[in-house]
């Protein structure tokens, strides 16, 4: 699938769903947050992590900033830290968000975006006195020796400072909202093609299941993980606490992910 057909989907979802959201809360209505774009082809799989929204500052403006038409990106701390800062800067990559997912399994992927050089020519050429060292990292990057990519998305695209008036404005259409979960998980899984979804965030946890277990209303078979069922595949599909922020998971609870995320990609291999 095109990543424009993807992104239009993707895009017409979020309206449907959160169609009165901004009358209901009397704010002003605002774009959608950017969708992650990368190109997963032939035996290539991804490790998708999903949070709630994307609101890495508090501030819905970050999101909305569209001066540039090209993803936003992580950088990991190990590339050039003037280039991380600069991008940080210019709110084009979230570093204190997607940390924590990356740390889990660093030593088993490659990033998202240096799978699109598409991307690379974007940021070089919107930054070109950092081209230099950014086309240095797309390149390490993109010679990984690993057939694994890291995906950040998000479960929806509204950008909110919290999770409360999305879950209190969801449960208002419950089952029209459940089957449109679905809806974005289906089409997440046809994109990203995920050889592992890792959920990290409670909310978005419990959205997820209720999408594929509609019976299940008062969750009593909810555990940490579950199978999504797609065209004959299973794909596994992990829930944790946030790796950031308030209500974070602690050190064990991050360890017990990081194994539970092995052990998956080793019953896969």
């Amino acid at each position: 699938m095109l990543f424009e057909k993807f992104d239009k989907k993707i895009e017409e979802i979020n309206h449907n769903i959160f169609e009165n959201f901004y009358s209901d809360h009397k704010i002003t209505k605002g774009e959608l947050g950017r969708r992650t774009r990368a190109k997963i082809t032939g035996n290539k799989k991804s490790i998708l992590v999903i949070n709630i929204n994307p609101n890495p500052k508090g501030d819905s403006k970050d999101c909305n900033n569209k001066n540039s038409t090209h993803p936003l990106i992580y950088v990991p701390e190990t590339y050039n830290e003037n280039l991380r800062k600069h991008l940080e800067k210019e709110k084009l990559i979230w570093n204190h968000s997607f940390k924590g997912p990356y740390d889990l399994v660093a030593n088993k992927v490659k990033m998202f975006w240096a799978t699109d050089d598409k991307c690379k020519e974007e940021i070089g050429n919107c930054y070109p006195e950092y081209k230099e060292i950014w086309e240095e990292c797309y390149k390490e990057e993109s010679e990984k020796d690993t057939n694994l990519i890291l995906v950040f998305a998000e479960l929806f695209y509204l950008c909110e400072r919290t999770q409360k008036n999305v879950l209190k404005h969801l449960n208002k259409n419950r089952e029209s909202s459940l089957s449109k979960i679905d809806e974005i998980i289906r089409l997440y899984i046809e994109y990203y093609n995920p050889k592992i979804i890792v959920i990290t965030n409670m909310g978005a946890s419990r959205l997820v299941y209720k999408s594929q277990n509609p019976h299940d209303k008062s969750m009593k078979n909810m555990k940490n993980e579950m199978m999504i069922l797609h065209n004959g595949n299973e794909i596994p599909c992990l829930f944790s606490k946030m790796l950031f922020g308030q209500w974070r998971a602690n050190n064990s609870e991050k360890e017990d992910l990081k194994q539970r995320i092995s052990e998956c990609l080793s019953k896969s291999q």
